[in-house]
């Protein structure tokens, strides 16, 4: 056992729990950018409506990534606009 706080003996699972908080979650750790590629995303074009894609790429030099529509029209978009049409697709369509 060791010296919890203020002199106090700590357990081995109670230290284990003082630390976890510095472990990595997925919250917390950068996650590799080319995860999300795949996903669905629902963009709104105006005067032309609603459009779903699917992110078909992603380039580390620019940070961008590539999003190919069912027209065949490509799109390069930054990964907070890609994230927020991707969650877009999930909460209307229902699906990831």
């Amino acid at each position: 056992m060791g010296v919890g706080y203020g002199g106090r003996v700590a357990s081995p699972s109670r230290r284990a729990a003082h630390r976890s908080y510095m472990l990595p979650t997925a919250a917390t750790r950068r996650l590799d950018p080319t995860d999300i590629v795949g996903k669905k995303v629902k963009k709104h074009f105006p005067g032309h409506g609603y459009f779903i894609g699917t992110i078909t790429g992603y380039d580390a030099e620019t940070e961008w990534y590539q999003v190919t529509y069912s027209d065949g029209t490509v799109d390069d978009l930054y990964r907070s606009s890609v994230l927020k049409f991707a969650q877009r697709y999930e909460k209307e369509e229902g699906r990831s």
